[in-house]
Formats: structure tokens, sequence, C-alpha cells
């Protein structure tokens, strides 16, 4: 029983990792509240804020720093787009780099981008992002898959075939 209420409480304290809240309302009181006791708990020392560091792309990544810049460079785009919806501080962002990249340098009829939704929180907003990484498929200005998104880790293989069969035919 101990066992499964710390895996729980593991489950929870992750998804609440993703969690950023607006202060205003009782649920996001709630979430800060409970978020605040499961890292007493498991004696957490992080203070799990927003770490300011921006993750660097380079190659054939577009860094979005701006909605403006997210209008311009996605929903403007002639080409197809996969967004990637990240935090510098979620880890299965960081394990996303690579394969990212690397289907970033295979694929040159998609463009890719990424949006660091601490910095650009008001893409997170307008789409409802409730956890990173998400990866957001756009063509033509609109996005693909809105039912089915890609969040959390994916195997490159089977990404690669997702952005095949949703943006390429």
């Amino acid at each position: 029983m101990k066992t499964k209420k710390l895996f729980l409480l593991s489950l929870a304290t992750s998804s609440l990792l993703m969690f950023s809240g607006c202060s205003n309302c009782k649920f996001c009181d709630w979430a800060s509240s409970y978020y605040k006791k499961a890292c007493s708990f498991f004696k957490c020392s992080t203070d799990h804020k927003p770490s300011g560091k921006k993750i660097v792309t380079n190659g054939p990544i577009i860094a979005l720093e701006s909605y403006a810049d997210f209008e311009t460079k996605v929903l403007h785009s002639a080409k197809p787009v996969v967004v990637k919806l990240h935090a510098a501080w979620c880890g299965a962002c960081q394990e996303m780099e690579p394969v990212f990249h690397a289907l970033a340098s295979q694929m040159d009829d998609i463009t890719f981008a990424t949006v660091d939704i601490d910095h650009v929180s008001e893409i997170g907003q307008k789409y409802n992002i409730i956890g990173v990484p998400t990866f957001l498929l756009f063509k033509d200005g609109e996005e693909m898959r809105s039912d089915n998104r890609v969040i959390g880790v994916v195997e490159q293989e089977a990404f690669k075939e997702i952005l095949e069969e949703t943006l390429l035919k």
C-alpha cells in the first residue's frame, strides 16, 4: 500500500512539474500548495522555477522568440511546420532534443521550430498545452492532429512516420 501511495504521489508530482499556474484561481493555489508538499515529502532541493536558460538550437531548427515570430514563421509558412513546445527544466524535453535534431536534419521538406513555454507562454495558452514536450503539426497555417497531438517522449522512427503521414501526404 505504501508503494502505491509513493507511486501516485510521484506521478502527481511529475504532472505538476508541467504545471504553470496563473496564481489567480483556487486550482492554481491548490496545485502550488500540493506541489510544495510533494517536494517536501521527497526532500527535493530544487525550487522548480523556470531557469531562464534557453535551449540553444542550431542548424535547421528555428527558435521562436515571440507570438509574432510564431505567426510569421509557422502560421504563414509555405512549408509544413512541426513546433516543439518545451521548457528548460523538463527532462522529457531534453530527452527529445536529439530526436528532434535528427529529424530536422533528415526532413528538408518540413520546417522545425521550438518554443520555450516559459518565455512565450501565449502559444501554450492559445493551444491549451497541458504538458511538455508537446509537438504541434501545422500545414497551410492549420494545426493538424489537434485531437491527437504528439506529447511526451516518442521513438524517432515512430515520430518520423507520424510527420510523414500528417505533413507530407
